[in-house]
């Protein structure tokens, strides 16, 4: 931490960096693995909230879009705008889901050390 904040995350590679360091992480042998690993169990976790999120019919909808547009190589982006349109503070969930995930991870983690 810097002045008592946290550092700025500018890049995809310095936010799995401070999460490493703040689950006391840094020297893990396989972090390809386990960043792989995070990244999907966090979807799982985001791609929940989003769907409680939408109404009934933007769910369906955004359910057929998926499936229309998943095998197109800008799928995360076009899903992305599909979701910032129906969810204007998307950006907000995700980081709260991620800043949750973080805590409970740091919470279990501190039980095992």
């Amino acid at each position: 931490m810097e002045n008592g904040k946290e550092p700025k995350i500018q890049t995809f590679s310095d936010l799995i960096d401070l999460f490493f360091k703040k689950l006391g992480l840094e020297d893990i042998e396989d972090k390809d693995a386990f960043i792989y690993l995070i990244g999907e169990i966090i979807q799982k976790i985001i791609s929940i909230r989003i769907l409680n999120e939408l109404s009934d019919e933007d769910a369906g909808e955004f359910l057929d879009f998926v499936e229309k547009n998943k095998d197109t190589q800008d799928a995360p982006e076009k899903i992305y705008n599909f979701l910032k349109e129906k969810i204007p503070n998307l950006d907000n969930i995700i980081l709260e889901e991620i800043e949750a995930f973080v805590k409970e991870t740091q919470k279990f983690t501190s039980t095992i050390k």
